[in-house]
């Protein structure tokens, strides 16, 4: 809205008794209600309705526009008090605009409902957006908004000497139609102008999209290209710079793997926070221990997959405010512990912000490396992509020794990492078993056993336990012993079982996390009989 925009939501709120009013009175230039669509819509129809109380000619004589980017449909003007309009207009465009011409004073609306078809354009998926200089002191987060879907807050930087860049990198490469850049709705959308829009492509490529050349509230640049990224420029920049949205719209320009499912991380010393590599969040960093600025014996820097999986890319992002070098000399290598074997990747030999390694191979680790000695290390994120190869087993039943009533034997197949069965009593002279039972037979390749991480004395409670694998005769084979503790274990087999059994002769104290089952189905059907 021209003036007023703090109570603007009310305009699209669902309640019809309450309204948005104009801050001032007296606006000789006019005045604009924009609202702004989250898709491209092919628009049918448009319902305004007035307040309810007093003041309803305050909004004759505005006219109703559907928008797309420098075109726009007249749907009519509103010649007369009403508490309600209906207005049948057709357009395609990803705003709606309600316009008064010379001076115009308060105004008050309660609602406005917009209906139609979205039009099938996918939205790109952003996975970082970074700006020259982000002004919280290093705060990257505030980057987050500009791609989360909320159009009321807002990013904002400053460079004071040669100009300013925004860059949105795209999870994948994409035939890109349509990029839309949302404006700080309360303030300041002058500082904008002047930032020419780009396509960039995996080469390096540049389709220019177009200059922002007036202060709006949101501008849309219809242009095709092929590219991973979306830049912003302007150059010889001084001051700042504010931004709420940036959107890309397109289709995949190549084949679209999920993203795997990470279940662990290890790093050869860290700061206690290397869960930051995995949490979706390219913005905060995982740094090794600040105390040790060397590691004699090299870097490893471990991500366990959750499934055997055929890993088709790795994306390495780096730490955002400084220090990318440290990244540098680094190889990335897919490992398969079953097969003890390792596709290298490619090394990152030089200092950037992104990596994008396509790299093929069949494994349950993804590993970034680095031999002789290694300083301090920071890194933000890393995503794997690929196709899951061998599938979790479905836990039908479970049972133990005992459990306590508030941690059941359910906790460790609920595929929670942060609920665990416990036993009842610290004492089993005869021994504890714990037993999963699968629906039907499977050629049984990998079990994982989780343990808690949460309680020091409480990790070394599996030593001890034999791990077995119970056939569909009642045969049972030992996959090994657990000897030592560890944050989880991993047994790789190929036998046939139609369930596992973990079991100690004598215990104490068991708690365990989770139990999983990887494996593939054996040649059985299941049959329906009718009668008897």
């Amino acid at each position: 809205m021209t003036s007023g925009t703090e109570f603007s939501f009310r305009l699209f709120d669902g309640d019809l008794n309450n309204f948005a009013h104009s801050e001032t009175r007296d606006h000789i230039d006019g005045f604009t209600i924009t609202l702004n669509l989250k898709h491209v819509t092919r628009i049918t129809q448009i319902r305004i309705y007035n307040r309810v109380d007093c003041c309803k000619e305050r909004i004759v004589g505005f006219t109703v526009f559907i928008k797309e980017a420098e075109t726009e449909v007249n749907c009519g003007t509103l010649t007369e008090e009403k508490l309600r309009y209906d207005i049948v207009c057709e357009g395609i465009g990803y705003k709606v605009e309600m316009k008064a011409v010379g001076t115009v004073n308060a105004v008050n609306l309660a609602e406005v409902q917009i209906y139609g078809e979205r039009l099938e354009m996918d939205r790109s998926q952003i996975d970082r957006v970074l700006m020259t200089k982000n002004m919280a002191e290093g705060d990257f987060l505030l980057l987050s908004r500009l791609h989360d879907g909320d159009y009321q807050n807002y990013a904002y930087g400053s460079n004071p000497s040669s100009g300013f860049n925004i860059t949105v990198s795209l999870r994948y490469t994409s035939k890109i139609s349509l990029i839309r850049v949302i404006n700080r709705h309360d303030c300041c959308q002058d500082s904008l102008v002047g930032f020419t829009v780009y396509i960039v492509g995996p080469n390096g490529n540049e389709i220019e999209c177009g200059t922002i050349d007036e202060a709006k509230s949101d501008y849309g640049f219809w242009k095709e290209g092929t590219g991973d990224k979306v830049e912003m420029r302007k150059d010889g920049f001084l001051g700042l710079v504010y931004l709420a949205e940036v959107e890309v719209y397109g289709s995949a320009a190549e084949i679209e793997f999920p993203k795997a499912d990470i279940f662990n991380v290890y790093m050869t010393s860290d700061n206690n926070h290397k869960k930051a590599l995995t949490d979706g969040n390219p913005y905060n960093i995982a740094h090794s221990n600040p105390g040790l600025t060397s590691h004699a014996n090299g870097f490893i820097i471990s991500l366990n997959l959750k499934h055997i999986t055929n890993v088709k890319r790795v994306k390495v992002f780096n730490r955002v405010d400084c220090c990318q070098e440290r990244i540098v000399g680094f190889s990335v290598f897919i490992k398969n512990q079953r097969s003890e074997s390792e596709v290298n990747c490619g090394k990152m030999d030089d200092a950037k912000l992104e990596y994008l390694l396509d790299c093929e191979g069949t494994g349950n680790v993804v590993q970034l490396r680095k031999e002789g000695t290694v300083g301090l290390v920071n890194l933000a994120e890393v995503e794997v992509y690929g196709e899951v190869k061998t599938k979790q087993i479905v836990i039908m039943e479970a049972t133990a020794t005992d459990a306590r009533a508030e941690n059941p034997v359910t906790n460790f197949y609920d595929g929670d990492y942060n609920t665990f069965h416990h036993s009842i009593t610290n004492n089993y002279p005869d021994g504890f078993i714990i037993t999963v039972r699968l629906q039907l037979a499977y050629r049984i390749l990998l079990i994982r056993v989780v343990n808690r991480n949460d309680c020091s004395v409480c990790e070394p409670r599996f030593i001890g336990f034999a791990v077995n694998i119970l056939g569909p005769s009642g045969e049972v084979t030992n996959c090994g012993t657990i000897t030592k503790e560890k944050l989880y274990y991993e047994f790789w087999t190929d036998v046939v079982g139609t369930g596992v059994e973990l079991r100690k002769e004598v215990a104490g104290y068991v708690n365990v996390v989770e139990i999983e089952v990887y494996g593939d189905l054996i040649g059985q059907n299941k049959i329906n009989y009718k009668g008897t």
